[in-house]
């Protein structure tokens, strides 16, 4: 109750959905010639690490300009990402028509692949949005932080997916909620997984900010 009197507090929650808000909204704008959709997320997410190491930033200004920023790089990305899944997909259908004896064995060595496969597909785009690296460079990275974070990586992908899920196990819900998802749902998650990707590429100076932040209260 004490943070509903806490005006700051409270400004900084709305201010902080009007910021999801407005993200979700020119996100699905700029996803909407597919081939965008890479740069987009990059944006995003760049935007909210940055948001996450409360950097002082015009979100839709940002957002715009690390989109064009990124634009090249992540395109590229994406498509690999594209060519990458349609592989393991058309692989996987393709097992439907081996003998029964093999086809078990193969599925299940598909969908081993497809874990790490898509684990490194959720940390590409944030690692190219928080270091810039060059394409070699983020697809290296990005597989070392999937692979060393663990229970990280396996909730990062839990809400990634979360979307795609609904969609297959409840589309009712799933389409009963779409106004909550074209208006924040995505940012949301996006912004989640923020928190732990500022942990992830840059433990020390996300500490050194709450300390900072602690700091500050106490002596209020």
């Amino acid at each position: 109750m004490d943070f509903l009197h806490d005006s700051k507090g409270t400004t900084r929650l709305i201010n902080r959905v009007f910021h999801l808000i407005s993200l979700n909204l020119i996100w699905l704008v700029c996803c909407i010639p597919i081939v965008t959709i890479g740069a987009a997320t990059t944006a995003m997410y760049d935007v909210l690490l940055r948001l996450c190491f409360h950097e002082e930033i015009s979100v839709v200004h940002t957002f715009f300009k690390k989109f064009i920023f990124h634009l090249k790089k992540a395109t590229v990305l994406f498509l690999l990402v594209v060519v990458g899944t349609a592989f393991f997909a058309f692989d996987f259908w393709c097992s439907f028509f081996l003998s029964s004896a093999v086809r078990l064995v193969f599925q299940v060595f598909i969908l081993c692949i497809g874990y790490f496969w898509a684990a490194f597909v959720c940390f590409l785009f944030p690692t190219l949005a928080y270091f810039n690296f060059n394409i070699k460079r983020t697809l290296k990275y990005a597989f070392a932080f999937a692979m060393k974070n663990g229970v990280y990586t396996l909730f990062i992908m839990l809400i990634s997916f979360l979307p795609f899920l609904l969609f297959l196990l409840v589309p009712g819900f799933y389409f009963n909620t779409s106004l909550l998802w074209i208006t924040i749902g995505f940012a949301v998650l996006a912004q989640v997984n923020a928190m732990y990707f500022a942990r992830i590429f840059d433990e020390n100076r996300l500490n050194q900010l709450q300390n900072q932040s602690n700091q500050e209260n106490s002596q209020r």
